[in-house]
């Protein structure tokens, strides 16, 4: 397995990313509204068996501070 290069996911000025990721396909998969179960079928499918509920939280938080999701419950998210 080759790992990516960190100036890969950097962008451009614009904010732009360069390469997608694993994470970038889930959020894809993913309604606008979706709950943690859902988020973590859709980790399972593009990552594999392997997923924990650790991974799929870290997912969701790191999503939260880069303002890509809101979460309206527990449990509960929202795309912004």
């Amino acid at each position: 397995m080759t790992i990516g290069c960190s100036r890969n996911y950097a962008g451009d000025a614009n904010g732009n990313r360069q390469r997608s990721g694993r994470n970038d396909n889930i959020f894809e998969r993913l309604d606008f509204q979706f709950s943690f179960d859902q988020a973590m079928q859709n980790a399972i499918a593009v990552k594999g068996a392997e997923v924990t509920r650790n991974t799929v939280r870290m997912m969701l938080k790191n999503w939260r501070r880069q303002g890509l999701i809101v979460q309206t419950d527990v449990g509960k998210y929202r795309k912004s």
